[in-house]
């Protein structure tokens, strides 16, 4: 495959990823709570065009400011985008882990409640 059908098809990607996105209900949710970072790779068999990374951003001023828009990158290896993932998850102001231990104990407080014991 050529360089040029690579980018054709790689701008064809954007477009799909994108629709993809904020046809979705769930877009504005995940937005709101601070998902803005989408990897999703490309090719079929043998055929790589490649890991598309998009970031919603949303820094217009004026009338345009309560709209956004995505910026896209595109890695040609794994090892490229896990750097990147990394990076991201390096940056977040909360601990996914430690989010997810408390919900896990929450559940299992609720579905298996400890005896209360009276004196």
């Amino acid at each position: 495959m050529t360089e040029e059908e690579i980018v054709i098809l790689r701008k064809q990607a954007v477009i799909y990823m994108v629709q993809q996105l904020v046809k979705d209900p769930q877009f504005l949710f995940n937005v709101s709570m601070g998902i803005k970072h989408f990897f999703q790779e490309f090719g079929k068999g043998d055929v790589k065009i490649g890991i598309l990374y998009l970031e919603y951003r949303k820094d217009l001023e004026e009338e345009d400011k309560n709209c956004g828009y995505f910026k896209n990158t595109w890695f040609d290896s794994f090892i490229e985008a896990s750097v990147k993932a990394n990076e991201i998850q390096k940056n977040k102001v909360y601990d996914e882990e430690k989010l997810a231990r408390f919900h896990q104990f929450y559940i299992e407080e609720i579905y298996n409640p400890k005896p209360i014991l009276y004196s």
